[in-house]
């Protein structure tokens, strides 16, 4: 209870009141105190539990919660302050987009999945003309039934067994639990805040509140409401950690904080980490000294990132085999990568949906595995949007995932999620487009805003052509068109991994049509190759060209897409390997890794356009100063510290006018020579047992990879992005892009030129495991 009044520096004077006020009218909000040294604000915190039946909660390995916060402030009620306690403003740290419901009166609606969805908030706004009856319920007809009295302006919920389990004390049991509406408005404004085992009610922004236990054998998922009119929103709450541990001290920077520490080997946790923020950690600290980490398959600690050949700077998955980025869209600051995934093996198989994010593109959280095989078949490759307007029926700002479903056919399907990709519901009258055979899958799709409708782009596989269907709800889709080309040089291959993408370039808007082949890439295997031209809502066709033309010279850039919604940038992935030799590379626990993202934009060459692919600026918040190496020919030099720096990047301008050789190496002399050809514009490396390892593939052996510099400039500007097992040599900006794996024993940390002249800076990028 609490008492209003004066304080005079001796002596509390209460106001003549009708007393006890009370601060919460349910069963469970005791002790409750404010936090010290706040300023002017006044955070309340109870123990959310009642000596009545405090030792008998059904919870173990702990016992009792904490309130959420509050913010305790005074408001004036018929004439007479009462104090208010609306839980705190940083609760929209965690809470996520509101989704609205129709109004419809004594219809029961399904407002969250139980299964996923942890916590949530019910925002309602009820007439007052009317009594009305607001239900809460589980699929266990488990209910928590909350009555409003408009007429005397009371509410009354109850709590028995109809809540769920109430049998561990007749004191839990309470038939009737009333409370003053304490709002003068015609309306009342309703908030509940639920979670697996408690419900706080809140009525006119915190002038009344009401906490209770409740123990529903799973969490209530429906709302029903009789009575007067009535409008509902409800939003998801992001679990922010759930722990089992053995006691602790736990320290947080916030009220609501996320976790971002890596796993500590000297804890016994077993936790789930849903956070993706970078901003606020929790620090656990251990008071044993014990070695008793239980394995943790789905967050593993990042001393795992550190074996040979584990990329720095490029994401890879903790374990196991992945190839294509997938469902890439951005939505609240975060990249979502979606990925093909093996949960069981280290080679292709069980195809799954892996899921990782970023809010810089450079450093990633990896998630439990998002979408698994069903009856349809695995689950392969596919993009993933923003539902804005709710066109699918799933709730505004839905995210639904598009994909193939590889059976004894490849059918498309889709499913959605509400809880940001975490996990996804099926459509339950999938697929959306059916077939009878394999030549269709990888959808890519997109919203055109002319035609106003969502455009899918699906690949013909061997019959090397490219399908395009249009619908208005992402459930019903009509075939609009098929994009062939004759690409004489290569009269059998397959096409795989559409995007078709627009830009703006001079006023004017382009479209470029990516596709990824194999095998008939650039050299042998795995490559992707594009078009550019005009797409009309229906049908994209290809501007007169020599094509095909090639996104990157390497051997290993396959199946890259764009993240969709991300305004006029155009941020490309692609899967860093080669179908010819995928499954033999020499990596373990995991297989594969992504490359750096790129920006694509077009620029003009030789009065033709074509797509530059610069990586991503974001890379400046890992790299580190540069340093500048005198331009001295044919000297060998250290560029870096092998031992400490874990990646790195070169930036030589070297004059056109003679042929120049460069020459990265380590300390066993194992070297990847790039050769420049100035009369003719050519680049050309080499990849063999002189890189490194190389007798796991025959096919990995490339004598030479040669590529046009794409540039019309006098001096070539060249930058070469180095990590464990890769290198990325970039011409002009990125006008001309070569992507090669390189398995050397250790970094090459020197560098030689021989040749024209050249000006050369080096510069550390950080790991972003650091």
């Amino acid at each position: 209870m609490y008492f209003i009044g004066d304080f005079d520096g001796k002596r509390f004077t209460a106001e003549e009141r009708n007393y006890p006020l009370w601060i919460d009218y349910g069963m469970d909000n005791y002790a409750g105190v404010t936090w010290g040294n706040t300023g002017d604000r006044r955070v309340f915190l109870g123990w959310m539990n009642n000596w009545e039946y405090a030792d008998k909660v059904p919870n173990s390995p702990w016992r009792s919660a904490m309130t959420l916060p509050r913010e305790l402030k005074l408001k004036e009620l018929n004439g007479e302050l009462i104090l208010s306690s609306p839980v705190v403003k940083e609760i929209e740290g965690i809470a996520k987009k509101w989704n609205k419901f129709e109004g419809v009166n004594d219809s029961k609606f399904r407002i969250i999945n139980g299964k996923t969805d942890k916590a949530y908030q019910v925002q309602l706004n009820i007439e007052l003309n009317k009594d009305s009856t607001i239900t809460l319920s589980n699929s266990k007809d488990e209910k928590l039934i909350i009555e409003i009295d408009a007429a005397n302006r009371k509410l009354t919920t109850h709590r028995d067994d109809k809540t769920g389990q109430s049998e561990f004390s007749d004191k839990y049991v309470i038939k009737s639990i009333d409370a003053p509406l304490n709002t003068e408005s015609s309306n009342l404004k309703l908030d509940v805040y639920i979670d697996q085992s408690s419900v706080e009610i809140l009525s006119d922004d915190g002038r009344m509140s009401m906490t209770n236990l409740v123990f529903p054998s799973s969490i209530y998922d429906s709302l029903s409401v009789s009575g007067a009119k009535y409008t509902v929103k409800v939003r998801l709450i992001k679990i922010y950690f759930q722990l089992l541990i053995h006691p602790r001290k736990i320290q947080c920077s916030s009220l609501f904080t996320d976790i971002t520490s890596s796993w500590c080997n000297k804890l016994y946790i077993v936790a789930t980490l849903m956070s993706t923020s970078l901003g606020r950690r929790c620090i656990v600290k251990n008071d044993q000294n014990k070695n008793e980490n239980p394995s943790i398959d789905d967050h593993p600690s990042n001393e795992l990132f550190n074996e040979q050949f584990r990329p720095q700077i490029h994401f890879t998955p903790s374990k196991n085999w992945m190839n294509d980025p997938n469902g890439m869209v951005y939505v609240d600051g975060t990249y979502h990568l979606f990925f093909q995934y093996n949960p069981e093996a280290n080679v292709w198989g069980n195809m799954s949906w892996g899921h990782a994010t970023s809010t810089d593109l450079m450093h990633w959280t990896e998630h439990p595995v998002a979408i698994t095989r069903d009856e349809l078949g695995d689950v392969f490759s596919g993009s993933a949007v923003i539902d804005k307007y709710n066109t699918a029926g799933f709730g505004n700002d839905t995210m639904i995932a598009i994909f193939t479903s590889a059976g004894s056919a490849q059918q498309q399907s889709i499913a959605y999620s509400i809880d940001d990709g975490l996990t996804f519901t099926r459509y339950e009258n999938n697929p959306i487009i059916k077939n009878d055979n394999d030549l269709q899958r990888d959808p890519k799709v997109f919203w055109h805003e002319e035609s106003k409708q969502w455009i899918m782009c699906l690949a013909q596989g061997w019959k090397m052509g490219i399908e395009i269907w249009g619908s208005t709800d992402l459930k019903n889709w009509n075939k609009l068109s098929e994009f062939k080309h004759d690409l004489p040089d290569r009269p059998k291959i397959q096409w795989e991994c559409p995007d078709l993408i627009s830009f703006e370039y001079n006023g004017k808007k382009k479209w470029v049509l990516l596709v990824s082949v194999n095998p008939g890439g650039y050299i042998i295997g795995s490559g992707t190759m594009y078009f550019i031209g005009d797409f009309d809502g229906k049908r994209f066709t290809a501007e007169e060209r020599n094509y095909p033309l090639w996104i990157d010279y390497g051997m290993d850039n396959y199946a890259g897409v764009t993240w969709g919604n991300t305004g006029d940038r155009r941020v490309f992935l692609g899967w860093m390997n080669n179908w010819e030799y995928a499954d033999k590379v020499p990596n373990s626990p995991w297989r594969s890794a992504m490359t750096l993202p790129r920006e694509l934009k077009l620029k003009e060459l030789n009065g033709e356009l074509i797509l530059s692919s610069p990586v991503v600026k974001e890379i400046e918040g890992i790299a580190k100063k540069w340093n500048k190496f005198e331009g001295v020919n044919d000297s060998k030099f250290r560029i870096i510290n092998g031992k400490t720096d874990k990646a790195y990047q070169v930036q030589l301008n070297i004059e056109l006018n003679k042929d120049s050789i460069i020459t990265l190496s380590n300390s066993k002399d194992e070297k990847l020579i790039i050769e420049i050809d100035a009369a003719n514009r050519k680049l050309t490396t080499h990849r063999d047992d002189k890189t490194g390892q190389s007798e796991f593939s025959d096919k990995y052996v490339i004598k030479s990879i040669d590529a046009p510099l794409n540039t019309e400039s006098s001096t070539l500007k060249l930058d070469v992005y180095v990590d464990q097992s890769s290198v990325e040599i970039l011409s002009d900006d990125g006008r001309m892009s070569m992507t090669n794996l390189v398995f050397p024993f250790s970094i090459y940390d020197s560098l030689s030129v021989s040749g024209a002249k050249y000006t050369v800076k080096v510069r550390p990028i950080k790991s972003i495991y650091a």
